[in-house]
């Protein structure tokens, strides 16, 4: 049994067959492969295994003024307790990386933290990249690099 920041009851390593339709609750997405659960039969807390190492600070490319600290839920003052995430424009409601020295502040989702800044696809010679669009709602665009 191990334990987490988030979560004051020991957690135990499951594996998630698809069809269980869990969810996450670090993200709030579906869960599939191994995971984490409470052990106490009464509490439905579940976590993808990748989250449960999550580092507590960050530096992401998206907000490179200041660094992002990991929330295991929004700040209190944000409407509805959601925030929007800086990289794909999404609400969120769960763990949160948060920049507390901006007045607008960044939020970003772990999930769009943890994606590839530049990827290979099939169709395509040339490496995308991600890039944040501060003209379309700061959402996740690809793009192909082009070499001069």
């Amino acid at each position: 049994m191990l334990n987490h920041f988030n979560h004051s009851h020991p957690l135990r390593p499951i594996r998630v067959k698809a069809e269980e339709e869990l969810i996450c609750s670090g993200c709030g997405v579906d869960l599939s492969g191994p995971a984490y659960k409470c052990s106490k039969s009464n509490c439905e807390f579940l976590l993808h295994s990748s989250y449960f190492t999550l580092e507590a600070v960050i530096e992401h490319e998206s907000h490179l003024d200041h660094p992002l600290t990991l929330l295991s839920t929004p700040l209190k003052h944000y409407r509805n307790k959601r925030f929007i995430c800086i990289a794909c424009g999404n609400y969120g409601t769960s763990f949160d990386n948060h920049c507390s020295s901006c007045d607008d502040f960044a939020d970003l989702h772990v999930g769009c933290a943890s994606l590839p800044i530049t990827m290979k696809h099939v169709d395509h010679k040339l490496p995308l990249k991600s890039k944040l669009s501060l003209l379309q709602f700061k959402s996740l665009e690809l793009y192909a690099t082009i070499k001069t």
